[in-house]
């Protein structure tokens, strides 16, 4: 039997065996998440952008790997603190736009790549 069929057959029989241990565990284990709301539902419905943050909203997302508390400003951004229309002297301010890897879907606010690069901006590196 030549190398080529040797690799062929290993690979094949791996994809397999991943394949049903997958089918296995969706089937028996299934891990859906618990999601309960303070109030009303995260999303709502935007004709521009297709969807944006409930103002005020608080989810927490309940799955067997994590537990998170989403919390959405009266902005209706992922943060802690609203902002003052006008800004002070020498206060730069920057956007943030993305998907869930900005929002920060499954991860704690304070573990946001956006929280983390404020206070490394800011100089207050953990």
């Amino acid at each position: 039997m030549s190398f080529f069929k040797k690799v062929l057959i290993v690979t094949a029989s791996t994809i397999l065996i991943l394949a049903l241990f997958e089918i296995t565990l969706r089937t028996f284990f299934p891990q859906e998440p618990i999601i309960t709301y303070e109030n009303e539902s995260l999303g709502l419905s935007d004709s521009v952008l297709g969807h944006s943050n409930r103002p005020g909203s608080f989810p927490t997302v309940k799955t067997p790997e994590f537990f998170v508390e989403y919390r959405i400003s009266s902005e209706g951004f992922r943060d802690q603190k609203n902002h003052t229309k006008s800004k002070a002297p020498g206060v730069t301010r920057i956007l943030l736009l993305g998907d869930s890897f900005t929002f920060g879907d499954g991860s704690q606010y304070e573990e946001i790549w956006p929280v983390l690069f404020e206070k490394k901006a800011r100089g207050k590196e953990t």
